[in-house]
């Protein structure tokens, strides 16, 4: 499990049981921070577009997308060195 999985589920749980303790009208307004907090993580124009990225640095603009379509093979998987036997 990676770590943010296990981060998001310890603060899953936390909300969880907090909400389970709370009266009706705060756990509405907990629950509303909550979700107007991930609003504004989600929200788009945080990240720059492909076009914005090309205006602000013509000098990545030739390379950005250019390998998008193309298919990559994995490098085959090298032999692991020998181990030592204790």
């Amino acid at each position: 499990m990676a770590w943010q999985t296990r981060v998001v589920t310890t603060i899953a749980l936390e909300l969880e049981r907090t909400l389970e303790r709370l009266e009706p009208e705060k756990a509405k307004m907990l629950e509303s921070k909550v979700r107007e907090a991930i609003s504004e993580v989600e929200k788009e124009e945080d990240l720059p577009t492909l076009e914005e990225i090309k205006r602000r640095r013509p000098d990545l603009a030739h390379i950005i997308g250019a390998w998008a379509d193309k298919e990559f093979d994995l490098p085959p998987d090298l032999p692991l060195p020998p181990a030592k036997t204790w």
